[in-house]
């Protein structure tokens, strides 16, 4: 079977059917871009050598939540807990005014629960 005409495709708009509405206004050219800074590569003379994590000698590479608690101290954790709580708070006093009731049957979470969660 022959194609009638291999060019036209149903699905693209031709330029004879699409109407320009007389309020759109053109499009801006984008700014020339600035100049390139002044670059120096950094070279690697050997790519073989590989690298060891610098971590202190007291954590124990084994342990995953040992080296999560590096990077979420208690004082990280302590404001997540609040954030978290707050929220919470302030969606179910706005939600107990919804018509359906409290769709928030949440309590105020912990550290423990948060990182049992986590973990």
């Amino acid at each position: 079977m022959a194609l009638v005409n291999p060019f036209k495709d149903l699905d693209v708009v031709q330029k004879t059917q699409y109407k320009v509405p007389p309020t759109r206004i053109a499009k801006k050219t984008p700014p020339e871009p600035w100049p390139m800074p002044d670059f120096q590569p950094f070279l690697i003379n050997n790519w073989h050598n590989y690298s060891k994590p610098n971590l202190p000698p007291s954590v124990d590479l084994s342990d995953p939540f040992t080296i999560f608690s590096l990077f979420f101290t208690e004082d990280i954790m302590d404001k997540l807990i609040g954030w978290l709580n707050t929220f919470i708070e302030l969606h179910q006093l706005l939600d107990k005014e919804a018509p359906l009731g409290n769709p928030w049957p949440w309590e105020l979470t912990s550290r423990i629960e948060l990182l049992l969660f986590i973990t």
